[in-house]
């Protein structure tokens, strides 16, 4: 939908079941329907919301409905499949915010303020369908289909000293896992692009394909009668923060090749690449970039 507008004022799920109803009846032409909407703005732009998403058509100066669904129930249903799935609905534009996890609960959720006011409309019409439950400042997922579609344009934040139960480590493996994966072809695909503008006939190698311990993902080259890889390419999926994570493998390599090593994080939501040339000397070598030690490498003593 290219109107935000219709967004913000939509009536419940209740009265857009009523107005679904009598189209096709009551409510047949353009006339009707000015006389049925007197003016009101959450029904036109219920009704517009209807027939974008095929639920409506007008047809040879006629309403009628494109679907047929006898009760509220299934008319709910039916609303709730399309709101999530249609492509005209702008999922990752709605939800372009951080997901946080709620221990208590064992549920994710974003805050409420985080959603702009354009969407407002919308966002009270998935409470009433439950595919969101409102608690005060926050909404929760309660669909997970609606979570598996925000999750990977997201981060997921938890708070400090909460505790992580197997599933959600499972599941914030998994996002991670989805993220890097989605980093490393948009790198790779970018690195492609860089070589043949620059008339460099070789392709890259995708490293971490075959070897997950190579301390980098992509081997490169710098010039065309390179006659092995010249750039070493560790590639991150990150947020605006530019915030990371590397391993002290990747730190070795890094220092082994200076120059010709590289990190390409890749923002997901500017969907674009940072590239910083020879890390071990721009970050671990720089006050610029803030380094917090994470792990420990911890064996019994003999």
């Amino acid at each position: 939908m290219k109107e935000e507008r219709i967004y913000s004022l939509l009536l419940s799920a209740k009265d857009m079941f009523k107005l679904y109803s009598v189209i096709g009846d009551t409510l047949k032409s353009k006339t009707d329907f000015a006389n049925y909407s007197s003016n009101n703005e959450s029904c036109k732009n219920a009704f517009e919301l209807l027939q974008n998403l095929c639920f409506v058509s007008f047809e040879d100066g006629e309403y009628k409905k494109t679907k047929i669904i006898n009760d509220e129930s299934s008319f709910n249903k039916e609303l709730v499949e399309s709101l999530i799935t249609n492509k005209e609905i702008p999922i990752k534009d709605i939800f372009n915010c951080d997901v946080f996890y709620d221990s208590f609960k064992n549920s994710f959720y974003i805050n409420r303020n985080s959603i702009k006011l354009d969407y407002s409309g919308l966002i009270m019409l998935m409470i009433d369908l439950s595919i969101l439950e409102a608690s005060l400042n926050r909404l929760y997922f309660s669909n997970h289909r609606l979570l598996n579609l925000v999750k990977p344009s997201s981060s997921i934040k938890i708070q400090p000293n909460v505790q992580l139960n197997p599933d959600l480590l499972d599941k914030l493996l998994e996002l991670e896992q989805k993220l890097g994966n989605e980093a490393e072809e948009k790198a790779f695909a970018f690195e492609k692009k860089r070589l043949f503008s620059l008339g460099i006939t070789m392709e890259p190698l995708h490293i971490s394909k075959i070897d997950c311990k190579a301390g980098f993902d992509i081997a490169s080259y710098e010039r065309d009668d390179d006659k092995a890889p010249s750039r070493f390419i560790e590639v991150k999926s990150v947020d605006t923060s530019l915030h990371f994570y590397i391993s002290k493998n990747e730190i070795e390599c890094s220092k082994v090749y200076g120059d010709k090593y590289f990190i390409y994080l890749y923002n997901r939501e500017k969907k674009s690449f940072v590239i910083i040339q020879n890390p071990y000397k721009e970050i671990f070598s720089n006050d610029k970039w803030e380094k917090t030690p994470q792990l420990y490498d911890c064996q019994l003593k003999k």
